[in-house]
């Protein structure tokens, strides 16, 4: 009755099309894994170097007050001040400070007392605690990250 007629022709072509097609998107699903992989280490190098600088800044706070209290106590509030390493020691300048790419300030605010001696929003300012806020910054993805630590520091020597 009817006579079927196969054409063969093109069929390896076609396997070789989708075989290709196949390696194609697997080798472009590796490809965007690594991406993301290193996208987020170096994302995570930032902010570990970031966690590195804040401890670093509330170190070099610490060292001053031992070293004498006057260094810190005589800052203004809310002015922003910056660390400079010198030869044998650290100094505080008012400004900003860049580390390979991060931006490091640090505030001072005034800590008040209540009548039990807790810390209070209103009350007796207390001339031996003082309160610093340590910023870091860098810019990443179009857009600025800022991660911040807060410490108190009293005069206990």
């Amino acid at each position: 009755m009817f006579n079927k007629i196969y054409n063969q022709k093109g069929s390896m072509l076609m396997e070789v099309v989708i075989a290709s097609a196949i390696l194609l998107f697997i080798v472009l699903g590796v490809l965007g894994s690594f991406g993301i992989t290193i996208r987020t280490s170096l994302s995570n190098t930032k902010l570990l170097q970031s966690s590195f600088l804040l401890e670093e800044g509330a170190e070099v706070l610490r060292h001053m007050r031992d070293d004498s209290w006057s260094k810190i106590s005589n800052l203004v509030p809310s002015t922003t001040y910056a660390f400079m390493k010198t030869d044998s020691d650290w100094s505080i300048f008012e400004g900003k400070e860049y580390i390979d790419g991060f931006e490091r300030i640090f505030l001072v605010e005034q800590v008040s007392r209540d009548g039990s001696s807790d810390i209070s929003e209103s009350g007796t300012i207390d001339s031996n605690t003082i309160r610093a806020t340590i910023n870091v910054s860098w810019y990443e993805n179009n857009a600025t990250t800022t991660k911040s630590l807060s410490l108190y520091l009293t005069n206990i020597f």
